[in-house]
């Protein structure tokens, strides 16, 4: 069976949904298989992540996600590939379906904050994407929270979604001694690794520290660019000298930060797995949660979780966690066989049991 695996969505950058991408793709194509691949890949892309076997072929196309081009283009260029199979890793799939198609929802984010996309990328995902997972063959996605909220959302059959669990990349966020003297320089300090969009809930870390300020000497450390709401309460909860923000930070200054925290504090609103505090928990990294959507699933008793609206009730986890040295030492030891669990090969091969489900279904 020929199969184009369209990975529009590796853009380069090492984590997210492009990581996901990037990982199964690479074991895919290289587990014995007797599929054919042709991987779709946007113009110059060079990931560390992404290694595909030799053996499969590769088409750059310049066609943007999200647009009129791809939902015409890309059914053209799949029938003239002569595929069998279609496979898009991203919530863009084309409405016209050549072939057997599977589409990847990882979470319905963008549906349940659609103010945070903009009007044209919300309308997008509500109407088009629900359209498409309708047509598709099957839908993939990375946790059962997120399949039952799949099929809830777009009215799909729970047999037509299947699950595929994201992983962390154990070659790279492992356990080990903080090596960096600038990471060494700001312990002892609490962690949180987030981005601008609200659903993080980085607003609520920083109110958190406000409440322990007294309590403790731990500065707060965000990696990830945070938005002008989270930067403005910084400064009127007076916290500028005990919060540190450090953008555009690469994997091994990463890692060292997750080894070298006495917390690591994650109070996010909504994900489709949670391959963030997975991460943490790799470099043993005491880690507090939310149990939000697919937290409690995928993190399960390895993470102190808590309601990620109750500042009190994290505030005070903090400070548990922070006094504890026999909970520490606990909470890293869970973590680190959590971290475990979840592996790219098993995801790579029931994505590859599903492409033989669609052999077998002709």
């Amino acid at each position: 069976m020929k199969v184009c695996l369209d990975a529009r969505v590796i853009t380069g950058a090492p984590s997210g949904i492009p990581r996901l991408a990037a990982n199964v793709i690479t074991r895919m194509t290289r587990f014995p298989t007797e599929h054919e691949f042709v991987l779709l890949l946007r113009p110059g892309i060079s990931d560390p992540c992404l290694r595909p076997s030799d053996d499969a072929e590769i088409i750059e196309v310049d066609i943007p996600a999200y647009s009129l081009r791809e939902q015409v283009r890309i059914p053209k260029l799949v029938r003239r590939l002569g595929c069998d199979l279609y496979h898009c890793f991203t919530y863009a799939a084309p409405l016209r379906q050549v072939c057997k198609s599977i589409m990847s929802v990882y979470d319905l984010t963008q549906l349940e904050f659609p103010q945070y996309v903009g009007i044209l990328r919300g309308a997008y995902v509500k109407h088009v994407t629900r359209a498409t997972a309708r047509r598709s063959w099957r839908v993939m996605t990375i946790s059962e929270y997120s399949r039952w909220a799949v099929c809830g959302r777009f009215e799909i059959a729970p047999e037509k979604v299947f699950v595929a669990y994201a992983a962390v990349d154990t070659d790279v966020f492992t356990p080990g001694d903080v090596s960096i003297n600038s990471v060494k320089n700001l312990q002892p300090y609490i962690l949180n690794v987030s981005n601008k969009w609200p659903h993080k809930n980085a607003a609520a870390v920083v109110q958190i520290v406000k409440r322990i300020a007294g309590r403790c000497e731990h500065k707060l450390v965000m990696v990830g660019e945070q938005n002008a709401e989270v930067r403005g309460l910084i400064g009127r909860l007076g916290l500028e000298d005990r919060v540190v923000i450090r953008t555009a930070v690469a994997d091994e200054e990463l890692v060292d930060l997750y080894r070298g925290a006495d917390v690591f504090l994650f109070p996010s609103l909504s994900e489709g797995f949670g391959m963030t505090p997975m991460e943490a928990m790799a470099c043993g990294a005491p880690t507090i949660s939310s149990y939000a959507t697919s937290l409690a699933e995928v993190l399960d008793d390895a993470a102190l979780l808590f309601c990620p609206y109750d500042v009190e009730h994290m505030a005070e986890a903090v400070l548990q966690v922070l006094n504890d040295s026999q909970l520490r030492n606990e909470l890293r030891r869970r973590g680190m066989e959590q971290a475990k669990v979840f592996t790219w090969d098993d995801a790579a091969r029931r994505i590859l049991d599903v492409y033989e489900e669609a052999c077998a279904d002709d």
